[in-house]
């Protein structure tokens, strides 16, 4: 009982404390709920359980071997408000793999794909990503393409705004047009390059404050009468052309934002989408920064079942602040925030995309009050790590398994890792991603099917048990990675259960 008093003082002192000192979370109005003086707890989800059940069966994604690939990338920015970011060097892609990330989305913009009145294509721009594209290939890490309006460098216009959207929705100056045109070019770029997996077609659409029905009425009519004669037909013919040209990577699609007001009263930056779409290989995208995952899995899987399409979370996780990085309370209010999401999404088998691969110097400049990136210091991705994102992200967690995987989950409390799987065969390893470093600096043991292994301290595997004699090298530990290399299961097309306990000995 002492205990639990103690728990439930620092909770309510940290509720407190969030709400005089902690800068507040996206959206605005929402503050971290731990005021109701309650232990974290996973929460019973029975509803987004039969949701979850209602949509495309697993696995969402298959590699090239065969094996259920699950996302867990980052998203990488090639400006910002101070102008063209550094290329990323061999060795930011080298750490990049070492943290457990299997893709990189780099964002793309529409005026240097030549999508935009006046621009063209830009081929030493593309020089650049296919850079980017060979270190990340060189490190196991698959690539998909975001497209965004912004023109942070302001070659063909300012600050992104209602103009732009509306030129886009309309074709004014023959805008939509050339929105189609630059993803075919890109889209044929890439249409043999294996480690290319898909496109995210348009950005956090018509994220301002007014929209175009309101702005013109006379040509868009109401949201409803947009969305079926404007917005659900430009996704309809990029994802056919898509489908023309490389019918086999996928389609990520997201719907229009709400304006910011709306935004931070709904608690969802995503207006709930419509069914109209067409095509194959569609992925549904929309992004979360807040502080409710209930709302939004219940939101979001709903969205899913409604498109009849599976889903990814291509942007998450909460912004950062100076005080973030310079208060613990405020710190550990960000590491219970995004525990109690990826527990979810973890839950669900989601993949996952966190913004950004990057330093802090747009920050550092004072050109935004906030960041997403990872790193601190001006250096794009060589400067140190926020410990406390990279202790939530980097959580062991399966990337490519022979098989399908059911759902899988970390306990930050106790280190105890689960996946619930179905076994089965590929040409290629399974990978589980195991950060010992980071999370057993005191060992651990791998345990399937009355085996178990220990990875000790100094990185040595030691054959802890195995009742039934099998044989055992299917498993290999390979340490530079942090992984766990599984060459086949013990037994296949069985359900099984993967668990991982902390230590040396119970």
């Amino acid at each position: 009982m002492k205990r639990l008093f103690i728990l439930f003082t620092i909770l309510g002192y940290m509720s407190s404390y969030a709400q005089n000192r902690y800068p507040e979370l996206d959206p605005p109005e929402t503050r971290f709920e731990s005021n109701k003086n309650e232990a974290y707890q996973t929460t019973n989800y029975k509803t987004s359980d039969s949701l979850y059940s209602m949509l495309p069966s697993q696995p969402w994604m298959v590699d090239g071997y065969n094996r259920h690939f699950i996302p867990n990338g980052v998203v990488i920015v090639t400006e910002d408000g101070l102008g063209d970011l550094p290329d990323l060097s061999q060795e930011s892609y080298q750490r990049m793999r070492d943290k457990g990330f299997n893709i990189q989305v780099i964002r793309l913009c529409l005026t240097r794909i030549g999508g935009w009145p006046g621009s063209t294509f830009n081929e030493d721009f593309f020089k650049r990503i296919d850079t980017h594209l060979a270190h990340a290939k060189e490190n196991g890490i698959k690539t998909m393409f975001k497209l965004t309006l912004y023109d942070l460098t302001q070659e063909f216009y300012g600050e992104l705004g209602n103009e732009q959207w509306t030129a886009l929705m309309n074709n004014e100056n023959g805008t939509r047009d050339m929105y189609l045109k630059a993803w075919n070019n890109v889209f044929v770029r890439y249409k043999n390059e294996p480690s290319v997996i898909g496109y995210d077609l348009l950005n956090e659409p018509l994220a301002g404050r007014e929209k175009p029905w309101d702005l013109l009425p006379e040509i868009f009519g109401n949201v409803e009468n947009f969305e079926k004669k404007f917005f659900i037909p430009l996704y309809n013919d990029v994802i056919k052309e898509l489908n023309t040209v490389s019918p086999e990577k996928y389609a990520l699609i997201q719907w229009w934002h709400y304006a910011p007001n709306e935004h931070r009263k709904i608690g969802l930056p995503s207006a709930p989408p419509r069914v109209g779409i067409t095509g194959e290989n569609i992925f549904y995208a929309p992004h979360y920064y807040g502080t409710n995952p209930k709302l939004m899995i219940e939101r979001y899987l709903s969205d899913a079942v409604r498109l009849n399409v599976p889903i990814i979370i291509p942007e998450y996780g909460a912004p950062t602040f100076r005080v973030t990085d310079n208060d613990i309370e405020a710190q550990l209010l960000y590491n219970l925030n995004f525990i109690k999401n990826v527990d979810l999404y973890d839950r669900y088998c989601i993949g996952l995309v966190k913004a950004w691969w990057s330093g802090s110097g747009a920050l550092n400049a004072n050109k935004m009050d906030r960041t997403w990136a990872m790193f601190l210091g001006d250096s794009h991705t060589e400067g140190p790590e926020r410990k406390y994102i990279m202790d939530i992200i980097c959580r062991p967690r399966p990337l490519t398994v022979a098989g399908v995987v059911n759902s899988f989950h970390f306990d930050f409390a106790t280190r105890i890792f689960t996946m619930n799987f179905t076994s089965g065969v590929s040409s290629m390893p399974s990978e589980i991603y195991l950060p010992v470093k980071r999370h057993y600096p005191d060992g651990c043991r791998v345990r399937i099917n009355n085996i178990e292994l220990t990875i000790t301290p100094d990185d040595r595997v030691i054959v802890s048990k195995n009742e039934e004699n099998n044989y055992i090298d299917m498993f290999n530990w390979d340490s530079d990675r942090q992984q766990l290399i599984i060459k086949y299961w013990p037994k296949i097309n069985s359900y099984d259960v993967l668990r991982i306990v902390p230590g040396m000995a119970d």
